[in-house]
């Protein structure tokens, strides 16, 4: 009697797809286990199972990566007889980037009145478990770029929010911020007119005098002017000097222009006002007089 077999054996694989997430710090799923194995049974034996990942029985110590992995598992029950069934793994990486952003930063503006924060003076070595993909910097949270500026009106609202985003390969986002101290260090620069010296006007002992205003100034940031005038003259006021009325003698007339971060300079001049208008002199009321000698004298004394 020859005995034959001819049943297959039966095998079981896990339900497909199989949803695993990314270990922590992993780009892929270690499995540890047989739990992701295939089984199976047979009326004889005994039977071996293979699958096409390992070539092997069994799928622990592989690490399953990122995405969509299919697997066949056979058995095999000695006597010809197999059985297969497949099954997809399906890796999602869901761990969020690692956003290092260094706590502060100082912005000091150029001539021009800004400064270019870019990424990398925000971004202290970010990572990801499978990559980064993109890093970008943000005042407001919504546009992202490589770089962005800031100005003199920050100054006044220092220290600014620099907002660092971090997207991986596959989508994860992280963020953290850096606060961006905007520094204005340029002291103003102007340049007052030469000495000046004028005459008093017609008929009076002062002079209004004019084109006295600065000939250069310049700041990187907005600036006031403000004049005192010490001397012959006491005066002071906002801008240009010029209109003042100047007494007789010699003012000296000093400019200050301070930024709005507090740095100042200052530069001054005389102003000399001479009187020379000659004095007028009115004989009109002097008519033809009459007088008689001094008496034992050929003269009159007044």
């Amino acid at each position: 009697l020859t005995l034959t077999d001819n049943e297959k054996p039966v095998i079981t694989c896990p339900a497909s797809p199989v949803q695993l997430n990314n270990m922590p710090g992993l780009c892929g799923f270690s499995i540890l286990n047989n739990n992701l194995n295939a089984t199976a049974t047979d009326n004889c034996g005994p039977i071996e199972i293979v699958n096409t990942l390992t070539g092997n029985q069994t799928l622990g110590g592989t690490v399953l990566p990122v995405g969509t992995t299919t697997v066949t598992w056979t058995v095999n029950d000695g006597n010809s007889n197999t059985a297969s069934c497949s099954v997809t793994y399906i890796v999602t990486d869901n761990e969020a980037p690692n956003a290092y952003c260094i706590s502060e930063i100082d912005a000091v503006l150029d001539a021009d009145g800004q400064f270019q924060v870019t990424q990398a003076m925000v971004d202290l070595g970010s990572t990801d478990n499978c990559g980064v993909q993109n890093v970008g910097i943000s005042r407001n949270g919504t546009s992202f770029s490589e770089s962005l500026y800031v100005n003199c009106a920050d100054v006044l609202n220092s220290p600014v929010v620099v907002i660092l985003k971090v997207t991986d390969i596959h989508g994860n986002v992280s963020q953290c911020s850096t606060a961006v101290q905007v520094l204005d260090l340029d002291p103003p620069v102007l340049t007052c007119p030469n000495p000046v010296t004028v005459s008093t006007d017609p008929g009076i002992c002062t002079a209004v005098v004019n084109g006295i205003g600065l000939q250069y100034q310049f700041d990187n940031c907005p600036v006031t002017v403000t004049y005192t005038i010490t001397g012959a003259t006491i005066n002071s006021g906002n801008g240009n000097a010029s209109g003042v009325v100047f007494n007789k003698g010699v003012s000296t007339v000093t400019y200050t222009i301070v930024d709005q971060s507090g740095n100042s300079s200052l530069c001054f001049f005389d102003v000399t006002v001479n009187d020379t208008e000659a004095p007028t002199i009115n004989c009109s009321n002097l008519g033809a007089k009459t007088r008689t000698t001094t008496q034992g004298t050929c003269a009159y004394t007044a």
